[in-house]
């Protein structure tokens, strides 16, 4: 699924736009607006993982900056940890999602705008964003339903669930996020890309060979 970046003035419409939208979760659909020239970061569908992998690396500014860039996780990850990660990198963006094993689940795109105490920010939208997913889930029924209640449930639970980062940093600042262990790999912008110009589509942890949807015929567990 691809998210554009800024294109939502607060988290809350974020959210509203990507849940309603998204019936076919973890699909790798484009969200693009006529006229509007758009940089994408992320792999491609089809795309070989290890191709991608090494693409972000090959292709890593070495000086200059600030730039956007994608992070991708080996796993997600809880607020507190996340927090750790930027640096002196801006962040941009947090990208939620619940992982079930072979269930598909809503990436819930959150803007951070305090740039103070993250952890404790990453942390209340988490939450938040449970709240307000378990109210769109309410109007759902079978296993959409199900799929969001549980998620729902678990966000507000304060999971570790944070799948994908945007950020703005230094080339330098970049290299050094790259090299968290955490972190799967970071795709950069051009430099003179603009917010609103970036979409994103997050490499996710269980697509190791090729990127592809990933299964849905997993049982949804009660919470």
């Amino acid at each position: 699924m691809k998210l554009r970046l800024g294109a939502a003035p607060a988290w809350f419409l974020a959210i509203l736009v990507v849940v309603v939208a998204a019936s076919v979760l973890g699909m790798n659909t484009p969200v693009r607006r006529a006229g509007t020239a758009t940089v994408t970061l992320g792999p491609d569908s089809g795309e070989q993982v290890d191709a991608y992998v090494a693409r972000t690396a090959a292709t890593a500014p070495t000086s200059g900056g600030p730039y956007w860039a994608l992070v991708s996780l080996r796993a997600e990850l809880s607020p507190a940890a996340v927090a750790e990660l930027p640096g002196q990198a801006r962040l941009a963006r947090v990208i939620f999602r619940v992982p079930i094993e072979n269930v598909q689940t809503a990436q819930l795109p959150v803007d951070v705008v305090d740039q103070g105490d993250l952890a404790h920010e990453l942390a209340a939208s988490e939450v938040a964003a449970g709240s307000r997913l378990q109210q769109l889930t309410d109007a759902k029924t079978d296993r959409a339903a199900s799929v969001g209640a549980v998620s729902a449930s678990r966000l507000r639970a304060g999971c570790a669930c944070v799948l994908a980062l945007v950020v703005r940093g230094s080339a330098e600042q970049l290299r050094t996020i790259a090299g968290h262990p955490e972190v799967r790999a970071v795709e950069v912008t051009p430099a003179d890309s603009a917010a609103r110009g970036v979409s994103v589509s997050a490499l996710l942890p269980e697509q190791t060979t090729v990127v592809q949807p990933s299964p849905d015929d997993g049982a949804v567990p009660a919470r």
